[in-house]
């Protein structure tokens, strides 16, 4: 359950600032929501997925709006794939920046030691 409530509040998070400031706090909010995660939430597991579910929400926002397909047939004309996988292929940067700030938390947080785990 704390896995599912970590998730969807990291993709609130990232797309709440991502739609409000912009693309390059999507690193930040990972490595905040990473560090303030409990490790029973597994957040480099975590926090990429939800950030990959916050930015596809946004993603479908933005299909929804009047000149987004043309943007799409745009984008395909300069870099031969289908459009599908250029929409596709931002999730992904997602999945990547969010994982480079969840493993960034993770490193400066540290391992518990042997003997705290104990006490």
């Amino acid at each position: 359950m704390i896995m599912v409530v970590a998730l969807l509040a990291t993709a609130l998070g990232v797309a709440l600032s991502t739609w409000l400031v912009a693309w390059w706090t999507l690193p930040l909010v990972a490595a905040v929501a990473a560090w303030l995660m409990p490790r029973a939430a597994r957040p480099l597991l975590t926090v990429p997925i939800g950030a990959a579910l916050g930015w596809s929400v946004l993603l479908g926002r933005a299909a929804r709006a009047e000149g987004f397909e043309r943007l799409l047939g745009l984008l395909a004309s300069l870099v031969p794939v289908p459009p599908a996988a250029l929409a596709a292929l931002t999730v992904v940067v997602a999945l990547v920046l969010a994982a480079g700030g969840a493993l960034v938390a993770d490193a400066g947080r540290g391992r518990p030691r042997d003997g705290a785990a104990a006490k």
